[in-house]
This record gives C-alpha cells, sequence and structure tokens, in this order.
C-alpha cells in the first residue's frame, strides 16, 4: 500500500554486489567504474577517462513528469577537483547543481541537493536519470537515495531502515 506522504524514496548501496531498491547504477558509454574499498566502505570510483556515475529511477514508482526532489549522495572525499549532479530536468536533460568541492579529508561525507524540476524522464545516456560528473581525481560513491514527490509518483518507501 502506498505511503500517505506522497514520496517515493529509492536508493542503491554500490560495492561489489550492489543493494538496488529502486534506484539503479548504470555502467555504459562514457561512465564506468571499478569498485575499491575506502575507510572500511565499499563503492564505485570513477576510471580514467571516464568521469560520469549514470543511475536510473525505477519507472514503475517515477514515471516521468515533473518533480521535487531530494538526491542524498555518499561520497569518500578524496583529492582535490569536485563534482555535481547533472540530472534530467524539464527542459534540459543534463542541467547541473552547483558543484561540490572535494577537500582531501579522506572521510565519507554525504551531499544533498534539493531540486524542484525534475523530470527523470530516462533522458540522459543509456536512458538513465541523473549523472555524478566527476572532475579532479577519482570519485568514489558508496550509497545514494532519491526521494521524490509529484504527480503520478506511486509513493512508496523502497529503502531499507537505517
Amino acid at each position: 500500500m502506498p505511503d500517505a506522504d506522497g514520496t517515493a524514496t529509492a536508493c542503491a548501496t554500490l560495492g561489489a554486489e550492489d543493494t538496488e531498491c529502486g534506484l539503479r547504477a548504470r555502467d555504459n558509454g562514457d561512465g564506468h567504474w571499478n569498485v575499491v574499498e575506502k575507510a572500511g566502505r565499499s563503492g564505485h570510483e570513477t576510471t580514467d577517462g571516464s568521469p560520469f556515475q549514470y543511475f536510473d529511477v525505477d519507472n514503475t514508482t517515477v514515471p516521468g513528469g515533473s518533480y521535487r526532489a531530494t538526491v542524498s549522495v555518499e561520497y569518500f572525499d578524496h583529492g582535490t577537483g569536485g563534482w555535481s549532479l547533472q540530472y534530467d530536468a524539464v527542459g534540459d536533460a543534463y542541467k547541473s547543481t552547483p558543484e561540490v568541492a572535494k577537500t582531501g579529508t579522506d572521510t565519507w561525507k554525504t551531499a544533498v541537493f534539493e531540486v524542484d524540476d525534475a523530470a527523470f524522464h530516462n533522458g540522459e545516456n543509456g536512458g538513465t536519470d541523473f549523472r555524478l560528473a566527476n572532475s579532479g581525481d577519482a570519485g568514489v560513491v558508496g550509497k545514494v537515495t532519491v526521494a521524490t514527490e509529484g504527480e503520478g509518483v506511486l509513493a512508496l518507501h523502497l529503502c531499507p531502515a537505517a
């Protein structure tokens, strides 16, 4: 039975065996990664010449429309450069958020993005809904969570309780 709050929540925990709960990491085209261990946790690390990590939100719960979305990304803060979220927005398949700067703490951190114009029409490469665009040193991501609300969203919380 759908939840009364009207929000669909999906997540993917990344590692040797990804745990996908309504959100899937997609290795394709210009987005490839290796599985790595950093500070006791597994994650996906971008490979040389492949700065993107792509993600696809399940079309059953979020069929594509105009949504408000919160995207949380757990990442390993190593080296220099930065990264941003590029998402399939209404009227722009690769709309970019401001960049998150890497500060070289060698710790796991969480960045949260609030967007009010997500379309999630599978408009990015490989039929995906958003990507993490890395610059500088390789980017390592451990978990991504997306909470989406709007017309047509099937309000299910697919992520396990923490």
